[in-house]
């Protein structure tokens, strides 16, 4: 989906997530990435295996802010958990985080994110 030709800006989605592109060049970029899908193992996000977001669409620079939360399906298990920037690319966001334990007491599930930047 995509709509443009207004004063509004462009805004899209894809199969990456949603982004709204403002006239000035300002990019907003969300979307969720389904961690049950990448197959990462154990030790999910960890430096020999980044987690990667690949952005709807690609920043002008790999200058832009993203903030990231994970979903946990155990609900008395009460933890916040974010994943820390390894690097930033144009289009892709690699990410790395603790190592979760047997999936007794914390499961994940998805990662939300959020970025913006030009």
């Amino acid at each position: 989906m995509t709509s443009s030709g207004n004063s509004l800006g462009e805004v899209g989605s894809n199969e990456r997530g949603y982004y709204w592109k403002l006239p000035n060049g300002m990019i907003f970029q969300w979307g969720q990435v389904n961690l049950n899908e990448m197959n990462l193992g154990s030790f999910a996000g960890g430096r020999s295996n980044p987690l990667i977001i690949r952005l709807p669409t690609s920043f002008q620079s790999a200058n832009y802010y993203i903030k990231t939360s994970i979903w946990n399906k155990n609900n008395s298990y009460g933890v916040d958990y974010d994943f820390q920037i390894e690097h930033l690319e144009k289009g892709k966001a690699y990410l790395y985080g603790q190592e979760f334990n047997d999936g007794t007491s914390f499961v994940r599930e998805y990662v939300d994110f959020f970025a913006i930047g030009q």
